[in-house]
């Protein structure tokens, strides 16, 4: 929904509901590049499972993403958030707002933490023999300053920790519990380096695939439409008629890819 470009010209043509933002692209080494964006954004929830929107928001472009979600969560309805288990988002979203919004709902958040350090840093947990990286990764130090990588043991409710052990092969059967009020963003309530967590962050790429059923069913990616409220209508219809084809395909008792548009 945004067009790329590097100026904006004022003139009978502009779109003057829309404006600029800057996106940030993030590589290997702490390589970032930034572009440019002028146009409409869309805030987008989606079912991973079922690959349906659920709720969304189109803005202006400059309006931050962890803002508008932020108010789109708090205003979903409890039947929703009462199945939500998990909520799935790039770095662009990470944030203490945000993770005590979706925490507070019983919403575990399984989302990218950026990288705002050198890459191999690690920093010592409080004054113990445990170091951690911004990846997730927890190690033990031992008398030979070598780094043993921890296995992630789960989340400890009662005290507000992340839980971590040894391999079966080195024998020892010490739990270590890291307190997540000392890094929140860090140990996150599922351990940022379990198989758990990147098993669920995987289902992120569904909401790239309703964008992408957008962009070509809809053909949004090369649209003439001006205007903010027409934007947000031609949005909104495109996703109801997804939902209307769903709901078709539930009421003849098919309920395997209900994304697919083959009835």
């Amino acid at each position: 929904m945004s067009h790329h470009s590097t100026s904006k010209r004022y003139n009978k043509r502009s779109d003057l509901d829309a404006d600029f933002t800057c996106k940030e692209r993030h590589g290997k080494n702490g390589y970032v590049k930034k572009e440019n964006y002028y146009g409409f954004r869309c805030h987008l929830i989606v079912d991973a499972h079922y690959e349906l929107p659920i709720a969304w928001e189109v803005t202006p472009a400059s309006k931050g993403e962890q803002t508008v979600a932020k108010k789109m969560i708090s205003h979903l309805s409890e039947k929703v958030l009462d199945r939500a288990q998990y909520l799935m988002a790039d770095r662009g979203y990470s944030g203490e707002p945000l993770q005590h919004l979706l925490e507070d709902a019983d919403i575990l958040p399984i989302i990218d933490a950026p990288h705002r350090w050198k890459e191999e840093e690690t920093r010592q947990y409080l004054d113990t023999d445990i170091v951690y990286n911004q990846s997730g990764q927890v190690f033990w130090v031992d008398d030979q300053c070598e780094e043993i990588e921890l296995l992630y043991k789960g989340y400890d409710k009662s005290c507000d920790s992340l839980r971590y052990g040894f391999h079966p092969q080195y024998q020892d059967d010490r739990i270590f519990r890291l307190k997540r009020s000392f890094e929140p963003i860090i140990f996150n309530k599922v351990g940022r380096a379990s198989q758990k967590f990147k098993r669920q962050y995987k289902k992120r790429t569904s909401v790239e695939r309703v964008n992408g059923r957008l962009d070509r069913d809809f053909r949004f990616e090369n649209h003439t439409i001006r205007g903010l409220k027409k934007m947000r209508l031609a949005i909104s219809m495109s996703f109801l008629v997804m939902i209307g084809f769903a709901l078709a395909k539930l009421k003849t008792g098919n309920q395997a890819h209900l994304a697919s548009w083959v009835v």
